[in-house]
């Protein structure tokens, strides 16, 4: 009878958990597009043995570490880390990952503490997304510069950051982009060379008209 008790317990607290994604610490659901999962805890959550690899969405609203091999073995379509906290992200934290299409980093307050880490992802992400990581017209170019060997990036968001001017010249080595969204920032001016690109969003910024010069470098 005890041991009954004792196993529902554990079940009802595992409720919100599919036992066919890893992370059963975190809420999860599972379905034809694999597994999607919040985790909300400051601690990296354990990866418990998974019956499918494949994560539709995996999203992080309170981390403070990413160890090594966080993401060992998953073939992930979104990975979210939303988590102005972070203090810690290993060397090798994303190293050994199948399969990362979208990456979206928002609300970090220390983005750099990303920005040599993220390299390994470079042959594999084809979307790439930075929002309210306080990047301004210095610190942009930095860190395009170090997106140079992206070759498959093919959609680049920066979002709610502190931008007035911006410039940039794509053509070298984003031949893939496709897609370029600055919105929601403060930019009066922007020159951007990008020869493939398809679609610009500039909306919610400080642009009071459209010069032709702006433009000139666009399809």
């Amino acid at each position: 009878m005890m041991l009954f008790i004792l196993l529902l317990f554990f079940f009802a607290q595992n409720t919100n958990a599919d036992l066919s994604c890893p992370f059963e610490s975190c809420s999860s659901t599972y379905n034809s597009s694999g597994c999607t999962i919040l985790c909300e805890s400051q601690d990296f959550p354990p990866k418990s043995q998974m019956i499918d690899n494949r994560i539709f969405k995996l999203s992080f609203t309170n981390l403070k570490n990413i160890p090594k091999d966080a993401f060992e073995g998953l073939k992930i379509t979104t990975l979210e880390i939303e988590c102005q906290n972070v203090e810690f992200v290993d060397e090798k934290a994303f190293s050994n990952v199948q399969k990362l299409d979208n990456l979206i980093l928002s609300n970090v307050k220390n983005f750099s503490i990303f920005s040599d880490k993220i390299q390994i992802l470079s042959n594999i992400t084809l979307e790439f997304s930075v929002s309210n990581a306080g990047l301004t017209e210095t610190s942009v170019v930095s860190f395009l510069e170090s997106l140079k060997t992206w070759k498959k990036l093919k959609s680049l968001s920066i979002t709610n950051n502190h931008l007035v001017h911006f410039k940039y010249d794509f053509n070298v080595f984003f031949h893939n982009l496709k897609t370029l969204t600055i919105s929601h920032n403060s930019i009066e001016i922007f020159d951007i060379k990008c020869h493939n690109l398809s679609t610009l969003n500039i909306y919610n910024n400080q642009i009071t008209k459209l010069d032709k010069e702006m433009l000139l470098n666009l399809p």
